[in-house]
């Protein structure tokens, strides 16, 4: 964007018809923001998950899609999010370094354990490693050249090959960390199935409870989404 209104500057001064050129340039530096707006893949899941409407786990039953807001619960095994050590059911970690004048992703880690939505009207199993994610990525830092990262930075970057250091210097890098925490208020999106998945039993997904708990996946057109966004949570946009 800097390059873009640079770039309008110096045609500005250097036509006569600078003004034009500024404009001109400047809409289309906005168009792209726009369009890279809509396009994101996380905004345009939440923008299907708030176009479904809001249905409890009780209505899904029969068959039927829709969105169910809930609190999310163990099921047994927990996990321990890598950056903050917060106990969870789900993360996801973003490491980028930081190589000239761009950020390049050097670790992408996802990793989650079966979990119990309930919302008041019944219980659900999720096997979130079947769906698609819109989590806010609520703990955000930085290491560089005189921020050392933090000891469980150090171990993270280890564990995947990776290091703070570089040549002379630390190297310039910001962690990304999301979550699903235990009893965290979560949107999904999809629907009920009570058949047993045949590959269930392989994933330790019909273990005790949670035989008789029905699953809330995916429709055959798309997979399951979940959301602890507030706009996932807003109502259904009005079509009038």
């Amino acid at each position: 964007m800097l390059d873009v209104c640079l770039l309008a500057a110096r045609y500005g001064r250097s036509s006569s018809g600078g003004t034009t050129v500024i404009v001109v340039v400047l809409g289309l530096a906005g168009l792209a923001v726009v369009l890279f707006w809509w396009f994101d893949p996380r905004k345009r899941l939440l923008r299907r998950v708030r176009r479904a409407p809001i249905r409890s786990i009780r209505e899904l039953v029969g068959g039927s899609g829709g969105r169910v807001i809930g609190s999310a619960h163990a099921h047994g095994t927990t996990l321990e999010a890598p950056l903050s050590g917060r106990r969870c059911l789900y993360y996801s970690v973003v490491v980028r370094a930081k190589h000239g004048k761009h950020w390049r992703t050097i670790i992408q880690e996802k990793r989650g354990v079966p979990f119990v939505l309930e919302d008041g009207s019944g219980r659900a199993l999720i096997d979130p490693d079947r769906a698609e994610m819109a989590l806010d990525f609520d703990r955000r830092s930085q290491s560089g050249t005189f921020d050392d990262p933090t000891p469980m930075e150090s171990s993270y970057l280890r564990r995947h090959g990776e290091t703070g250091a570089g040549l002379i210097l630390n190297r310039s890098l910001r962690y990304e960390e999301a979550i699903i925490a235990l009893d965290e208020r979560l949107v999904a999106l999809g629907t009920i199935r009570r058949e047993r998945d045949p590959e269930a039993r392989a994933r330790g997904l019909l273990a005790g409870p949670a035989a008789d708990l029905p699953h809330l996946t995916g429709t055959a057109e798309s997979r399951l989404v979940l959301s602890d966004c507030v706009e996932a949570q807003a109502p259904a946009p009005s079509r009038t």
